[in-house]
């Protein structure tokens, strides 16, 4: 096992800075790794590595802990709060640890103290996943269960033969029309998919394409679609920030497919611009409302939600898309961070795109602390 040891502290590294294709890029053998959340407390956050391993029905692993981490852990309380939920082998490498951990979960004891990283709900999607991108070989013939109803309710538009660049990927051939001034996508059609779940996974992406720079097609569109498609916001398919590798193997293989037209695109028009500046404008008909008309639409697509009268206030309009808004106490009581997303997702749907929401700000009601920090005069 010693072979495959994971590098724990370069595992905290890469997740803080966000290099998730790199934490989520060993392979089929550690795919758990999608259910890892990292935590201060180091051994919380074995402990948090052992579940994510177990609800991913895998029966080992190992992982080195350098130098700096392994200072400050006690090696008997260690062996002792892990031994409880795997067997555990310690060994010392010149002032590292090396863990050897078998027999996951099937000591499993209760973490007092110790809260789980480890989203009950979500290991069973997540071994779904795994399994799937385990034996995924041929074409895409199923999607995760986040997206599987907007994926029936697609129709089929977009198939059929198309001009400009095509390529192919397990089968498939994605014809794309490109504006050789503008390098936007005009018209997007595909041929060859096989069932359902491909078909409507290259509808939504055809019609999401369109009307795209070709490079913001290629650098955002699968990970737009995996968003569109994943009906409850609510439900993220991995812990982290969501990439098209990480959420489904559906959506990596669409990756691949506008990725290599993109290539295409290139060789055969000589397009070598690399950085995308693709930031698109709201529509005409957000832009030409006057701020009471803006107010009204918004907090009409609020109420459309669930949300009452009093629940969510608009208190500001920024550069035409800025939208902050203020939670009634009620509210700003409950999961925040959940009725953020709901709201913005909804006022993009329902009213613009291009919007962003923003919680507005609180104010330090304390006058002599506002004087203390230099910022207000009295």
């Amino acid at each position: 096992m010693s072979e495959d040891r994971l590098d724990y502290d370069r595992l905290v590294a890469d997740y803080d800075t966000g290099l998730i294709d790199t934490l989520r890029g060993f392979g089929p053998a550690n795919d758990y790794l999608e259910l890892w959340v990292p935590d201060e407390d180091a051994t919380a956050s074995l402990l948090n590595m052992i579940e994510a391993a177990s609800a991913a029905g895998r029966d080992g692993f190992s992982v080195k802990i350098g130098q700096t981490t392994a200072k400050g852990l006690d090696r008997n309380a260690l062996r002792k709060t892990l031994g409880q939920w795997a067997d555990v082998d310690l060994s010392e490498d010149n002032g590292a640890l090396n863990l050897d951990f078998t027999a996951l979960g099937k000591r499993r004891q209760s973490r007092p103290g110790i809260k789980s990283k480890v989203n009950p709900g979500r290991p069973k999607v997540v071994r779904e996943t795994i399994r799937r991108k385990e034996t995924q070989t041929g074409p895409i013939t199923a999607i995760g269960p986040l997206y599987s109803r907007a994926i029936e309710r697609l129709s089929t538009r977009h198939e059929g033969p198309g001009a400009g660049i095509g390529v192919t990927e397990g089968g498939v051939t994605l014809s794309l029309d490109v504006d050789p001034r503008s390098h936007v996508i005009s018209r997007a059609a595909y041929e060859g998919a096989a069932g359902p779940v491909q078909k409507g996974l290259l509808e939504a992406f055809c019609a999401l394409i369109e009307g795209l720079p070709l490079i913001e097609a290629a650098d955002h569109g699968a990970i737009r679609l995996e968003f569109i498609l994943r009906e409850d916001v609510d439900a993220r398919p991995v812990p982290g920030v969501v990439t098209p590798q990480a959420a489904d193997p559906a959506f990596a293989w669409v990756e691949r497919l506008i990725r290599k037209a993109l290539g295409a695109y290139r060789e055969k028009s000589g397009f070598d611009k690399t950085k995308n500046e693709y930031d698109p404008a709201p529509a005409q008909a957000w832009l030409s409302l006057c701020e009471d008309e803006r107010r009204e639409k918004l907090l009409s697509a609020i109420s459309g939600l669930g949300y009452g009268p009093g629940d969510v206030a608009v208190t500001a309009i920024e550069y035409d898309i800025r939208v902050v808004v203020r939670f009634s106490d009620s509210l700003a009581q409950g999961d925040k961070q959940r009725h953020m997303m709901t709201i913005e997702r909804g006022l993009k749907t329902h009213v613009d795109p291009r919007l962003e929401l923003y919680l507005e700000e609180l104010k330090d009601e304390n006058i002599l602390r506002r004087l203390g920090e230099g910022g207000e005069k009295p």
